[in-house]
């Protein structure tokens, strides 16, 4: 009895180190006789935190070079005992694959293991548990891998600068809005070697493009005095000086 125990002792452990976490369901007839089933397969866990309008990728790998290219499912939420929860993207060992939109994607190579989602164009709709579940031959083999996904805004991406009219003493600028980076544009700031900037609760954009203007000649009679900007539209401002 004590030899068996360890025997059962040592089998646990080798199929432990190779399989990862599991959980364990042992059957006792008697008290001479035990076996353990291993259910669960292979797991892992992960958290990832990516910007909205990005494009992300979930990690998710298996041994391809051992079992060859096989089938694959990606769903939203925990992992069920069998297949996907809510089911966003399934591919099979042939290669065919079925998704619920064309943001989500298998970018890596599927050929050497790597069936990690990729998803384009974060929305704050994104954000939660994504499980990965890769069908390995065998009782209870399925490779499975849980992400947490956070969802966070960005900063506006700089705005294009372009010059309107200009005088001897005034210069009107316009320019276009890039992408908000997920939060309403609060405000514009403006700095004097022409440069704006957008933006949002999370912060301020990176520079726009600078612009160079020269005006009209006319005879200097001194230092640019009394700068004002003066707002035309939403998307324009002027600027004078005496």
């Amino acid at each position: 009895m004590v030899a068996l125990e360890g025997w059962m002792e040592a089998l646990e452990g080798r199929m432990e180190e190779k399989l990862g976490r599991y959980t364990p369901l042992c059957i006792a007839f008697g008290c001479m006789v035990g076996f353990c089933l291993i259910l669960g397969g292979h797991a892992g866990q992960s958290r990832v935190t990516a910007k909205l309008g990005q494009t992300v990728a979930l990690q998710c790998s298996y041994d391809a070079a051992y079992y060859g290219r096989l089938a694959v499912c990606w769903g939203r939420g925990p992992i069920p005992n069998s297949g996907c929860n809510d089911e966003v993207l399934r591919a099979t060992g042939g290669g065919e694959v079925s998704r619920l939109s064309e943001r989500y994607r298998l970018a890596g190579d599927q050929g050497r293991g790597d069936v990690s989602l990729t998803i384009v164009g974060l929305q704050d709709s994104d954000a939660g548990v994504y499980g990965c579940r890769v069908d390995i031959p065998g009782w209870f083999n399925d490779h499975i891998h849980e992400t947490s996904l956070t969802v966070v805004p960005d900063t506006p991406r700089p705005v294009t600068l372009q010059v309107g009219k200009v005088t001897e003493k005034t210069i009107t600028v316009h320019w276009t809005p890039g992408p908000d980076g997920g939060r309403p544009i609060k405000g514009y700031r403006i700095d004097y070697s022409l440069r704006l900037f957008a933006s949002n609760i999370v912060g301020r954009s990176a520079p726009s493009n600078v612009v160079t203007v020269t005006t009209p000649e006319a005879a200097p009679e001194g230092p640019p005095l009394d700068v004002q900007l003066e707002a035309l539209t939403p998307r324009s401002i002027k600027i004078t000086w005496k």
